[in-house]
């Protein structure tokens, strides 16, 4: 009975959110390849934006499948997820604002093909934009500018090495011994070179507070040891006293923490294009702060008051190295030289460009013309605009056709000089509030039912927000498919897919009474124990499938009440 409720849940899912994708003007998708139970699945997820969700909400996704990858050349994977979305009703290139992935979809021109594989005959020539993840490309560049700092990984290396000794029982021991009796300290991180923005900061901080701890557990194991494991932890004992060394650690902390930052403001799901390019730009800066903070130690100052000055800058741009400010002023051009890598590595992946050079992707194009999208897709800037209102309106069509130039919108999806300037004409009208994009997309969303000529505006914007999809997404969706397999070692990968789709776009059970409906009447549940009716059952089973994650649905009672 679980396994049929789980299919009729799967199947009303996505019927339902079929018949909600063919209203809506576009979606954006993202996917990701992950290998589980030695088959690679190709997660393929669809970003909408809901402005009948509340607002801090409205941009929504959604798990459309997770087939097994067959093909795993370009055409293959298109073919793949054509079939996946045509499931959910996208069956044409317009229908797609942007196609977010990591570089292997990019490598090998995935997004075109499935523009080609979308398109009906002939080929109408929109050509879906193949957007490369923000935080992929800041992880890209940081390995790219460790290929030219050796002193990184050999630093790296080190840490763990030390670390090592304390990574099992008997080692947390001897550091718990180590220390004041009852004292708290941080328990110690590994290195780890798949996660290394969200996590690496944490591993090099960890290590730094438990230095004092860790050179004594050592000096305690160099006492009764002999021979070759001595002269090992000799050397690591020496290495826990070197000043150089822990500011080296203290310095790569600092960097590490800015990148971890810098890579988590990519992922934040409710973030619209200019926010994210803006976040982007604000870690560039920030990085060259520091590389000139560093370089400033270096030179001979002036005055007193100059070196006042750069030991305030230093001391805010460095939070965690200015404890060893001493130890670090004779690897300054070491440290700096790093930092002026990465932000010119970080540059360049911005742009799309390998080391090998340009890749077909829009992530350059988005950003040169963020002021643009912005000019049509930023309600807070049209409603705050200066200009006159003519001046305003031929502004934004102007934007509009630009971007159709450049191919980052269809051009059937050009809103009308009415359409604008009724929709300028509302904003205008609107008391200047502290109102986010949300909330005046949801006015405007309202008003069309009075104005239906707002309805192509309200639909280009929803498109522009749409332009920037973080992929991040798919990779939460791949940890809820692991913990389907880690529940159901033997489960069968078609079924995991269904289970993940009622487990990431299920609503909370107390939102569930129209899908529970939906699902009973057309599958026609009988239940035999007298003490549960079919309703009860299939609530059990969505409560047994659901992600333990309070978040909005589409498929909540409270939403169909408030959209119809």
């Amino acid at each position: 009975m679980m396994v049929k409720a789980r299919d009729a849940f799967h199947e009303v899912m996505l019927d339902e959110m079929k018949a909600f994708v063919e209203k809506q003007p576009c979606v954006s998708v993202v996917a990701d390849k992950v290998t589980l139970n030695k088959r690679t699945v190709d997660i393929t997820a669809i970003n909408l934006v809901v402005p009948t969700a509340p607002p801090g909400e409205m941009l929504v996704n959604f798990v459309v499948a997770a087939p097994v990858v067959k093909e795993h050349d370009g055409t293959g994977m298109a073919g793949e997820l054509s079939r996946s979305l045509a499931r959910v009703g996208v069956t044409c290139p317009e229908q797609v604002a942007a196609f977010g992935g990591d570089g292997q979809f990019h490598h090998m021109d995935v997004a075109r093909k499935l523009s080609v594989s979308l398109s009906q005959e002939p080929y109408n020539n929109f050509e879906i934009p193949a957007i490369w993840d923000p935080s992929h490309l800041m992880n890209l560049a940081e390995k790219d500018a460790r290929k030219r700092h050796a002193w990184v990984d050999d630093t790296i290396e080190q840490m763990s090495r030390v670390s090592k000794h304390f990574s099992y029982g008997a080692g947390h021991e001897a550091l718990l011994e180590a220390g004041p009796e009852n004292e708290r300290f941080p328990s110690l991180k590994t290195w780890s070179e798949t996660r290394f923005a969200a996590h690496a900061a944490d591993t090099f901080r960890s290590f730094l507070k438990n230095v004092d701890r860790m050179r004594e557990a050592l000096r305690r194991k160099l006492l009764s040891a002999r021979g070759t494991r001595a002269s090992e932890l000799y050397e690591d004992v020496r290495l826990m006293k070197d000043g150089d060394f822990l500011a080296r650690i203290a310095a790569l902390c600092d960097i590490y923490a800015l990148l971890g930052s810098g890579s988590r403001d990519q992922q934040k799901t409710q973030q619209l294009p200019w926010e994210s390019s803006a976040a982007f730009g604000s870690t560039l800066l920030t990085l060259e702060t520091m590389a000139e903070a560093m370089v400033c130690m270096r030179k001979p100052p002036s005055s007193q008051v100059e070196m006042a000055i750069r030991n305030a800058n230093f001391d805010e741009a460095w939070p965690e190295t200015t404890t060893r400010k001493h130890e670090v002023l004779g690897q300054t051009e070491l440290i700096s030289s790093f930092c002026e890598e990465l932000l010119e590595t970080m540059k360049r992946r911005r742009r799309g460009m390998t080391l090998s050079g340009p890749i077909r992707v829009k992530n350059q194009t988005v950003t040169s013309l963020m002021w643009k999208i912005r000019k049509v897709g930023d309600l807070v800037m049209v409603q705050a605009s200066k200009d006159t209102q003519q001046l305003q309106v031929r502004g934004i069509c102007e934007a509009m056709e630009l971007l159709v130039a450049q191919g980052l919108i269809p051009a059937s999806s050009v809103a009308p000089e009415s359409s604008v300037v009724e929709a300028v004409s509302v904003l205008r009208t609107l008391p200047s509030t502290d109102a986010t994009n949300q909330h005046l997309l949801r006015h405007l969303h309202r008003e069309q039912e009075r104005k239906p000529l707002l309805r192509a505006y309200v639909q280009l914007v929803t498109r522009l927000w749409l332009l920037l999809p973080a992929e991040s997404v798919v990779e939460s969706m791949a940890s809820v498919l692991k913990e389907v397999f880690a529940t159901h070692r033997q489960l069968h990968h078609d079924n995991a897919a269904k289970e993940l789709v009622v487990r990431w776009n299920g609503p909370d059970v107390g939102e569930a009474d129209q899908l529970i409906s939906r699902v009973q009447s057309r599958f026609k549940f009988c239940v035999r124990r007298k003490a549960m009716n079919p309703k009860q059952m299939l609530s059990a089973v969505l409560n047994t499938h659901l992600v333990k994650k309070k978040r909005w649905s589409f498929f909540g009672t409270a939403h169909r009440s408030h959209h119809h």
